[in-house]
């Protein structure tokens, strides 16, 4: 009998010990999974993207390679060119060897005109893997001035480009007082007001719908412009403003006193408003 007790005793004591899992402890345990499976996630994640980025950057130097190794500028020619020789434009463009996709306008051209003054812009034609054409468009004479007492000529933004005898073609321009003329470097006015003044009225009076054939131009005034075409018509523009206006009817008044067979006319267009722009036909005063 004493036997039976300490045999279920022992049953009892064994029941009591053994562990309960609760519904908690089911759901710490589903937690502890699900986050282990994230961390490995994570891992394989990163795994994949060091193994991207390994290949793209072993991409990238074996393109690199490539590009050092096959596409290096070897043929350079120019075109365009008239003032400078193409040898002299090749040398100050330092092409030689560079890599082409690299090579830019802007970084070539900054080389150039600091040999070649006179070279507006380039264009870089690329022909791969090794060839470049260096495409010159260079300054070219319009104005004429006489300062200091000789006859320069001048670009469309009025920077010297030799001393000359030789006026044809070009438009004659009265300016103001100028205190530097540097072959190859714009010129520069006494008044500092002018240095901007002087080629905005210029580009007005040459760059409209209505831009007439000037053959000389006065800007000495900046109240008083005035400009002659073909050297029996004389237009006074007054002060710059509402010049695309002051051209306009100056356009017409050309026209009407062409209609009329006027030799020589004077035409006023410094004011629009009031009695208007006026027009002298067969003129006989002074230009």
């Amino acid at each position: 009998m004493r036997g039976k007790n300490s045999n279920e005793e022992h049953r009892t004591t064994r029941k009591h010990q053994a562990p309960a899992f609760s519904v908690h402890d089911e759901i710490k345990r589903n937690r502890r999974i699900e986050r282990n499976r994230r961390i490995r996630q994570a891992r394989e994640a990163r795994r994949k993207l060091f193994a991207t980025l390994l290949v793209s950057a072993l991409f990238v130097i074996t393109l690199a390679a490539i590009l050092l190794a096959l596409m290096r500028v070897k043929n350079v020619t120019v075109s365009g060119n008239t003032r400078y020789s193409a040898d002299v434009i090749i040398s100050a463009a330092e092409l030689d060897g560079d890599i082409l996709p690299l090579a830019s306008d802007d970084a070539v051209y900054k080389k150039i005109v600091l040999v070649c003054p006179y070279v507006n812009s380039i264009e870089l034609k690329k022909s791969y893997p090794s060839s470049v054409e260096i495409v010159v468009t260079e300054a070219e004479a319009v104005y004429c001035a006489d300062i200091h007492g000789k006859h320069y000529s001048l670009d469309a933004n009025l920077r010297v480009i030799e001393f000359t005898d030789s006026t044809n073609g070009l438009i004659f321009l009265t300016l103001p007082d100028v205190v530097t003329v540097i072959e190859g470097s714009k010129i520069k006015f006494s008044e500092d007001r002018y240095n901007e003044l002087v080629p905005a009225v210029l580009d007005s009076l040459l760059n409209d719908e209505h831009t007439l054939p000037f053959t000389s131009i006065n800007v000495s005034d900046r109240f008083s412009i005035s400009g002659i075409v073909g050297g029996n018509v004389k237009i006074n523009f007054g002060d710059y403003n509402d010049m695309p206006l002051k051209l306009n009817a100056a356009s017409q008044l050309l026209q009407k006193s062409e209609a009329e067979h006027s030799k020589r006319t004077l035409i006023n267009v410094s004011s629009l408003s009031g009695a208007g722009p006026s027009m002298v036909l067969d003129y006989e005063g002074e230009f």
